[in-house]
């Protein structure tokens, strides 16, 4: 007789959060009495040891049948060989799931799941609320495939199929690779979905309000495109009056939208700490200022007390827009 069993890491992982508490009762039970007698016990044994009714004993032996976690030959139950820690320990959650394939499931696995996990069933019933419509065996599978593949919890899968659906993206190519990601930056929790969708959701807003001032909207924006948005939105931080103003010197200097003229407009201007239009306005006559146009049409710099010496700490914005269409045809030609 053994002394002692083991419980695999990945059964704790795919089982432990979503199963009821009699269906891993009696899976532990089922492990006890086969170290101690070398072989199963069937469903009236179960129900008599474990204060259960034989039905629901004989639906969970079948539970964990459909799972693989059993094998029933000629109405007989035994473990699986090999049904002991399928990793070392120190091996990491992630590293895992790397080597690890998506599984496919069937229809009857899932149903048992749903039926043994209220969580799940919840999930399911939502999904159809999202999708207004019965799902698809497929759809079933792929969002069984994130809680049970990715690890994600319920709550999460629900919170990423609002988001979705908010954005009309209810694709499963698209919410698979949503799902994928949310799993390797570690997003499996109620706090840390809705931080990472208030982020996402302030991206979309600022996208927006930038495709409105450049009047894209018939059209989706390229890669390209939104880095650049990116980096006027999360790293320049520049307001939208900002754009609205280099996107209308952008098309007063070289006839169109240039995207790269744009943005070295507004890396000059957040490298001059100008974050609003008041600022920018205040630059420029202060520029003025200092440079006055003279009667023949050409700038009167400043001198300082130093005779051969401009004042050159205020930047000239019309000069410097010069400057850059001039590297941007010299880069065409």
């Amino acid at each position: 007789m053994a002394d002692s069993f083991d419980i695999s890491f990945q059964f704790a992982e795919q089982y432990v959060r979503f199963s009821k508490p009699e269906f891993l009762q009696v899976y532990i039970y089922l492990l006890y009495y086969h170290a101690k007698n070398n072989i199963l016990p069937d469903a009236g044994t179960i129900a008599r040891d474990l204060g259960l009714t034989e039905n629901n004993a004989q639906f969970i032996l079948e539970y964990w049948g459909s799972r693989g976690e059993l094998i029933k030959k000629d109405g007989q139950y035994s473990l699986p060989d090999g049904k002991t820690n399928n990793y070392p320990a120190s091996q990491s959650l992630q590293n895992r799931d790397a080597e690890r394939a998506k599984p496919g499931y069937t229809a009857k696995e899932i149903s048992a799941v749903a039926s043994a996990n209220p969580q799940i069933s919840h999930l399911f019933k939502e999904a159809e609320k999202i999708y207004q419509k019965p799902l698809t065996p497929s759809v079933f599978e792929m969002l069984y495939s994130f809680i049970d593949w990715l690890g994600l919890p319920v709550e999460v899968v629900l919170m990423l199929l609002t988001y979705a659906a908010k954005h009309d993206k209810l694709k499963a190519k698209y919410l698979t690779s949503v799902a994928m990601d949310w799993a390797d930056k570690e997003i499996n929790t109620y706090e840390t979905a809705e931080s990472y969708i208030k982020e996402l959701e302030a991206i979309d807003s600022a996208e927006h309000q930038i495709r409105c001032i450049l009047g894209i909207y018939d059209r989706a924006l390229t890669q390209t495109e939104k880095k650049y948005i990116r980096r006027w939105t999360e790293e320049l931080h520049s307001p939208a009056e900002l754009v609205a103003i280099a996107y209308d010197r952008t098309v007063a200097n070289t006839g169109k939208l240039s995207w790269a003229y744009m943005n070295k407009m507004l890396e000059a201007w957040a490298d001059d700490n100008i974050r609003t239009s008041e600022d920018l306005e205040s630059h420029d006559q202060h520029y003025r200022l200092q440079n006055p146009v003279s009667e023949k049409g050409g700038t009167n710099r400043k001198k300082s007390r130093f005779n051969n010496y401009n004042d050159t700490n205020t930047t000239d914005y019309g000069k410097l827009e010069e400057q850059i269409l001039d590297m941007m045809l010299d880069d065409l030609t």
